[in-house]
């Protein structure tokens, strides 16, 4: 049973290098049935759930038995177990793990970001988000996740009533992608708070035109 196990996990992952996730899917199946204490076919095989099906269910019950196998789980089976998680709306449990993953490898950035967007959007839990987001961003400093972290503390600053502080990380990101109609939208949200409505209005204007639908709703409520 030992033989037959390793050889359809190891059958699976070559499986996998060539993109016939199916079927490595099957023969991970038919591991864990031979070695029921297979570690990495139950990570392997929630990865395939994960990233491929989008089956977040069926990888947190994986990722559930690498923890309780393993002496010591790393920080990414925490990490991907966290954004399963959040994935059913568990917020909760998913910002204990990704608190986990950070405990046991402090240079696991994305699970700050993950975090963070946990904290901010579910839990409103904002000076945390936004803490989560300014350690991250001192570690990264262009690129899609550079501009999410600063999108998303921008927005923490507007909900916490920090209006210049929520400008100053908008314009940064307008600044390396000047055809980002939502966050001209935010700006120009922001912008109102702090009675700037010629302002807020051109920036609504400017997002509408970029295709951001929900400028329009701002344009007939406070521009004319």
């Amino acid at each position: 049973d030992y033989i037959t196990g390793e050889d359809r996990y190891k059958t699976a992952l070559s499986y996998i290098e060539h993109g016939k996730y199916s079927s490595a899917h099957s023969l991970l199946t038919d591991a864990i049935y031979f070695r029921p204490m297979h570690a990495e076919a139950y990570l392997t095989r929630a990865s395939i759930s994960m990233n491929i099906y989008e089956n977040y269910r069926s990888a947190v019950e994986d990722l559930n038995q690498v923890i309780a196998l393993q002496d010591r789980p790393s920080a990414e089976v925490f990490m991907m177990r966290g954004k399963s998680l959040a994935k059913l709306e568990k917020y909760n449990e998913a910002e204990r793990d990704f608190g986990i993953a950070l405990t046991l490898d402090s240079t696991l950035h994305t699970a700050q970001l993950d975090r963070g967007e946990v904290r901010l959007f579910y839990l409103q839990k904002y000076e945390s988000a936004i803490a989560d987001f300014t350690s991250f961003l001192r570690y990264t400093s262009k690129g899609e996740s550079w501009a999410n972290a600063l999108t998303f503390r921008g927005f923490g600053y507007y909900k916490t009533g920090s209006y210049a502080a929520s400008e100053a990380d908008y314009r940064q990101v307008l600044q390396a992608d000047n055809a980002n109609g939502r966050v001209y939208y935010l700006l120009g949200r922001t912008e109102l708070e702090q009675a700037q409505p010629d302002s807020a209005c051109a920036h609504f204007n400017e997002a509408y035109r970029l295709g951001y639908s929900a400028a329009l709703l701002e344009l007939r409520a406070n521009c004319r």
